[in-house]
Formats: C-alpha cells, sequence, structure tokens
C-alpha cells in the first residue's frame, strides 16, 4: 500500500536479511540463491545434539505448513542387479518446527550442543542454532560464507512471520549458561537427539 494511493505509509520496515551478530551481510543474490535452495531440495548440514554425535542433515523451509523441516542422511548398502552392493545416501524421518516458533537466532557456538567438548574442533564461524521456547536446532555449516547466508535467510523469514522484534529479543536474551534446558515431548517435534536437553 502506498501513499500515494491516499493511505498512510507503513511503518513497518521490510524484512532485513540483518542479524546484530554479524558484521557483513552477503551479497543480496547470494541470499537469494540460498533461499531458492532452502525452498526447493534444501540445504545439507551438520546437526549437534547434548546426547548424540554429529549428524547430517538436510534443512528446508517449507512454504506450505509454514515450517522449517529436517530430515537426517544415513548410508544404505543396497545390492545392485549384478550382485554387487552399492551404498545409496537415505534420508530419514521428516521433523519440523512451526515458523512462527523460532524466537530468534543465535550466532556461534551458543547453546550446550555446540559446547560440547567433543566439538572443540567446530569453528564457532560455522554454527548457528535456531531456539523455540522449549528447544534449539544448533547446526554447522560448510563455510562461513554459508553460515552467514543461512543466517540472514531466517533473519528475512523471521522478520516476515514476527511481529514483534526479535532482534531485540535476542539482544536481551540471557548469556548461554543461564538459558532454561528443553524438554523433550516439548510440541516442536524436534527429537531429543537434536534439542538441548
Amino acid at each position: 500500500l502506498s501513499a500515494s494511493r491516499g493511505e498512510s505509509s507503513s511503518t513497518e520496515a521490510p524484512p532485513s536479511p540483518k542479524h546484530p551478530a554479524i558484521a557483513g551481510t552477503p551479497q543480496e543474490d547470494i541470499v537469494q540463491e540460498t533461499m531458492q535452495r532452502l525452498k526447493s531440495r534444501g540445504i545439507r548440514l551438520v546437526a549437534h545434539g547434548v546426547q548424540c554425535d554429529p549428524k547430517r542433515v538436510w534443512i528446508r523451509l517449507d512454504d506450505e505448513t509454514s515450517s522449517v523441516t529436517w530430515q537426517t542422511e544415513f548410508p544404505r548398502r543396497v545390492p545392485t542387479s549384478t550382485g554387487e552392493v552399492s551404498i545409496v545416501l537415505m534420508r530419514g524421518s521428516l521433523h519440523k518446527i512451526a515458523l512462527p516458533n523460532i524466537l530468534y537466532i543465535d550466532v556461534g557456538k551458543k547453546t550446550t550442543a555446540l559446547k560440547k567438548r567433543e566439538n572443540k574442533h567446530v569453528s564457532d564461524h560455522l554454527c548457528f542454532s535456531l531456539l523455540t521456547q522449549n528447544g534449539s536446532l544448533d547446526l554447522q555449516a560448510n563455510s562461513l560464507l554459508e553460515r552467514d547466508s543461512l543466517v540472514s535467510c531466517f533473519s528475512i523469514v523471521l522478520d516476515s512471520i514476527h511481529s514483534q522484534d526479535w532482534r531485540k529479543l535476542y539482544e536481551e536474551s540471557p548469556p548461554p549458561s543461564q538459558v532454561s534446558s528443553s524438554r523433550s515431548g516439548n510440541g516442536y517435534n524436534i527429537p531429543s537427539d537434536l534439542v538441548e536437553v
């Protein structure tokens, strides 16, 4: 709605790729390409959990259900017609978090799952978490540019779905050590092996 049509202009800002923890937002074409991949086939990342080893997962934005979905990737041995065995990468059960349930995006290794001693070799610059009231989906990207592009995409999405300023909530959030732990069966379908418990 524009003011030129006789209506008052909106004071609401358009969705922005900016996140307080990232100094320079990736170029617009990179963010758009990342968003397209998120909405189509998905992006292969590593998910970290408190009570499990890191796992390869495919993360996807599902516009139809207004959710972020993920599936664990695992190898399966499949016999070929010649009798040999081939390894095929399969995807596990579909899990999802409704987008309105994501409060904000943490950047870096802030959660218990990402701070585990076993993950000390994982670079802080590759990690981010999607935080809900009852848990987190803790992810590791393949590069700094991919991490920043994904954070920018989720920043745009949160701007689109939240009426309150999620960036302010992020900046006012308590230090990670004071964040209450999540419980299983929280209604967000975050499996206990991928949430902070």
